[in-house]
């Protein structure tokens, strides 16, 4: 991924009213993202967006980023769980763009996993939508025929959006990074870390202090009059 890159939001405004209006220069100014050969430009979404941002308005969050561990007597898993929050009523959908290289292959993968509230894992505030990505497991059914396989994948490095519809059907993407960087896997899992039990395995939760949680952080005061209902 290029290093270093920072983008303008300015063509993005309405915050928080769900109105989203696009000014002429967006649409003719040299976009970074567009023009490198980062993460954003290399999308695997099939319906790729029009333009990509940088997320300066805090328009959504990470909440929580943890390693989820499960198993029974037949087969184990490792799954990287992350939590998002929306704040502006304008997003259509969030995810996780992760890269991550293939132990058995040594191929270095990109894939995109989109959030859900649909989790077996955590409970789930009712603002909160979960990212639930498997990178390991042993013996674990194959979803397409119950066939147990094993894998493991080394995650290298991730970042998370959110879209957003824009007024003639396109999307643009907004991006939450470590300042144009992805957020790498080793620093977020560095310690301390925080391990809590799973019935038949455990999470083993970041630091709050990471650089994923650097955007919760810059808009403190926006999030509290969210959940103030503000």
């Amino acid at each position: 991924m290029k290093q270093n890159i920072k983008v303008s939001q300015a063509a993005f405004l309405g915050s928080f009213t769900g109105a989203l209006t696009l000014v002429g220069a967006f649409f003719n100014s040299t976009n970074a993202y567009a023009n490198s050969t980062n993460a954003y430009a290399n999308s695997t979404n099939a319906n790729s967006p029009m333009a990509n941002f940088n997320a300066n308005n805090c328009e959504f969050f990470v909440d929580g980023i943890a390693s989820i561990y499960t198993y029974n007597q037949a087969w184990s898993r490792r799954i990287l769980h992350s939590e998002i929050v929306a704040i502006n009523p304008a997003i259509q959908r969030m995810g996780q763009w992760i890269r991550y290289r293939d132990t058995a292959t040594g191929d270095t993968l990109t894939t995109e996993v989109f959030a859900s509230r649909d989790t077996s894992f955590v409970f789930l505030a009712p603002n909160k939508w979960a990212i639930d990505f498997p990178y390991s497991g042993a013996n674990f059914p194959n979803p397409g025929d119950n066939s147990p396989r094993s894998f493991a994948l080394d995650i290298i490095d991730f970042a998370f959006f959110a879209e957003v519809s824009v007024s003639n059907g396109g999307t643009i993407r907004l991006w939450i990074s470590d300042n144009g960087n992805n957020f790498s896997f080793d620093e977020t899992f560095s310690p301390p870390t925080y391990i809590s039990g799973l019935g038949r395995g455990s999470i083993t939760w970041t630091s709050q202090n990471r650089n994923a949680f650097h955007q919760k952080e810059k808009c403190d005061h926006v999030i509290t009059e969210h959940a103030r209902g503000n």
